[in-house]
Protein backbone atom coordinates (compact mmCIF):
# COMPACT_ATOMS: atom_id res chain seq x y z
CA UNK A 1 0.00 0.00 0.00
CA UNK A 2 1.51 3.05 -1.43
CA UNK A 3 1.92 6.06 1.25
CA UNK A 4 -0.18 9.24 0.69
CA UNK A 5 0.89 12.25 2.55
CA UNK A 6 -1.60 14.88 3.60
CA UNK A 7 -0.16 18.57 3.56
CA UNK A 8 -1.61 20.85 6.24
CA UNK A 9 -2.10 24.06 4.25
CA UNK A 10 -3.60 27.94 4.19
CA UNK A 11 -5.18 30.24 1.52
CA UNK A 12 -3.29 33.52 1.08
CA UNK A 13 -4.08 36.01 -1.03
CA UNK A 14 -5.94 33.14 -3.65
CA UNK A 15 -2.78 30.76 -3.44
CA UNK A 16 -1.70 27.81 -1.15
CA UNK A 17 0.42 28.36 1.68
CA UNK A 18 1.83 24.67 2.80
CA UNK A 19 2.17 24.76 6.86
CA UNK A 20 5.49 22.64 6.75
CA UNK A 21 6.84 23.63 3.52
CA UNK A 22 10.18 21.42 4.52
CA UNK A 23 7.99 18.23 4.76
CA UNK A 24 6.46 19.03 1.31
CA UNK A 25 9.84 19.75 -0.35
CA UNK A 26 11.26 16.40 0.99
CA UNK A 27 8.69 14.87 -0.56
CA UNK A 28 8.55 16.54 -4.00
CA UNK A 29 12.24 15.29 -3.88
CA UNK A 30 11.13 12.01 -4.23
CA UNK A 31 8.36 12.60 -7.24
CA UNK A 32 9.56 11.95 -10.64
CA UNK A 33 9.54 14.75 -13.03
CA UNK A 34 5.81 14.70 -13.27
CA UNK A 35 3.56 14.34 -10.89
CA UNK A 36 -0.67 14.49 -9.78
CA UNK A 37 -1.60 16.76 -7.04
CA UNK A 38 -5.00 16.62 -5.12
CA UNK A 39 -6.37 19.77 -3.18
CA UNK A 40 -9.35 18.59 -1.29
CA UNK A 41 -11.47 20.38 1.70
CA UNK A 42 -9.61 19.38 4.59
CA UNK A 43 -11.44 16.24 7.21
CA UNK A 44 -13.92 17.91 9.23
CA UNK A 45 -14.22 14.76 11.21
CA UNK A 46 -11.62 13.37 13.61
CA UNK A 47 -11.38 9.55 12.87
CA UNK A 48 -11.12 7.40 15.91
CA UNK A 49 -7.53 7.74 17.54
CA UNK A 50 -5.29 4.98 17.34
CA UNK A 51 -5.15 4.39 21.02
CA UNK A 52 -9.13 3.95 21.06
CA UNK A 53 -8.37 1.10 18.30
CA UNK A 54 -5.66 0.14 20.63
CA UNK A 55 -7.81 -0.61 23.58
CA UNK A 56 -10.45 -1.65 21.38
CA UNK A 57 -8.60 -4.71 20.28
CA UNK A 58 -6.07 -4.89 23.20
CA UNK A 59 -8.90 -4.76 26.04
CA UNK A 60 -12.84 -4.79 24.75
CA UNK A 61 -12.11 -7.60 22.10
CA UNK A 62 -9.10 -9.87 24.16
CA UNK A 63 -11.68 -9.95 27.16
CA UNK A 64 -14.86 -10.56 25.17
CA UNK A 65 -13.29 -12.79 23.65
CA UNK A 66 -11.77 -14.92 26.39
CA UNK A 67 -15.15 -15.48 27.95
CA UNK A 68 -16.63 -16.40 25.09
CA UNK A 69 -13.78 -18.69 23.55
CA UNK A 70 -15.03 -16.88 20.30
CA UNK A 71 -11.25 -15.75 18.25
CA UNK A 72 -10.55 -12.57 18.10
CA UNK A 73 -11.86 -11.58 14.81
CA UNK A 74 -15.38 -13.36 15.30
CA UNK A 75 -15.57 -11.33 18.55
CA UNK A 76 -15.30 -7.98 16.96
CA UNK A 77 -18.05 -9.74 13.95
CA UNK A 78 -20.17 -10.12 17.22
CA UNK A 79 -20.01 -6.65 18.77
CA UNK A 80 -20.32 -4.60 14.94
CA UNK A 81 -23.04 -6.92 14.19
CA UNK A 82 -24.78 -6.20 17.64
CA UNK A 83 -23.72 -2.25 17.70
CA UNK A 84 -22.89 -0.54 14.17
CA UNK A 85 -25.99 -2.63 12.16
CA UNK A 86 -28.27 -0.16 9.70
CA UNK A 87 -31.09 -1.54 8.39
CA UNK A 88 -32.93 0.06 5.30
CA UNK A 89 -35.87 -0.49 3.56
CA UNK A 90 -35.75 -0.41 -0.36
CA UNK A 91 -38.43 -0.85 -2.88
CA UNK A 92 -37.34 -3.26 -5.50
CA UNK A 93 -39.95 -4.18 -8.65
CA UNK A 94 -42.78 -2.55 -6.19
CA UNK A 95 -41.53 -4.86 -3.26
CA UNK A 96 -40.25 -3.91 -0.28
CA UNK A 97 -36.32 -5.63 0.53
CA UNK A 98 -34.83 -4.99 3.84
CA UNK A 99 -30.84 -4.32 3.23
CA UNK A 100 -28.88 -5.04 6.08
CA UNK A 101 -25.06 -3.43 6.34
CA UNK A 102 -22.55 -3.26 8.69
CA UNK A 103 -20.13 0.06 9.46
CA UNK A 104 -17.04 -0.68 10.32
CA UNK A 105 -15.12 0.95 13.29
CA UNK A 106 -12.76 2.42 10.89
CA UNK A 107 -15.48 4.82 9.49
CA UNK A 108 -16.40 6.19 13.30
CA UNK A 109 -15.13 9.60 14.75
CA UNK A 110 -13.18 9.41 17.80
CA UNK A 111 -16.27 10.62 19.54
CA UNK A 112 -18.23 8.10 18.01
CA UNK A 113 -15.52 5.26 18.44
CA UNK A 114 -16.26 5.97 22.50
CA UNK A 115 -19.99 6.33 22.88
CA UNK A 116 -19.55 2.88 20.59
CA UNK A 117 -17.00 1.83 23.46
CA UNK A 118 -19.26 2.96 25.94
CA UNK A 119 -22.65 0.61 24.49
CA UNK A 120 -19.91 -2.14 24.24
CA UNK A 121 -18.55 -1.82 27.76
CA UNK A 122 -22.37 -1.76 29.17
CA UNK A 123 -23.40 -4.59 26.84
CA UNK A 124 -20.81 -6.89 28.28
CA UNK A 125 -21.81 -5.83 31.38
CA UNK A 126 -25.24 -6.92 31.16
CA UNK A 127 -25.17 -9.42 29.08
CA UNK A 128 -21.89 -12.01 30.01
CA UNK A 129 -21.41 -10.60 33.55
CA UNK A 130 -17.80 -9.02 31.95
CA UNK A 131 -16.28 -6.10 33.94
CA UNK A 132 -14.36 -4.61 30.91
CA UNK A 133 -11.95 -1.18 32.52
CA UNK A 134 -12.27 1.61 31.05
CA UNK A 135 -9.08 3.01 28.79
CA UNK A 136 -7.33 4.66 31.98
CA UNK A 137 -8.28 1.18 34.25
CA UNK A 138 -6.92 -0.96 31.34
CA UNK A 139 -3.13 -2.11 32.21
CA UNK A 140 -0.41 -0.56 29.61
CA UNK A 141 -2.93 2.45 28.87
Amino acid sequence: MAIIPIFKAKKTCGLPHFLDMEAVEGWVKTMPEEFDVLIRKPNSRSDRSTQQNSYYWGVIVDLISGETGYTPDETHDLIKSTFLKNKKVLVVNNKPTEVVSIKSTTDLSTKQMEEFLSFVRMWASQELGLFLPLPNEAEGE
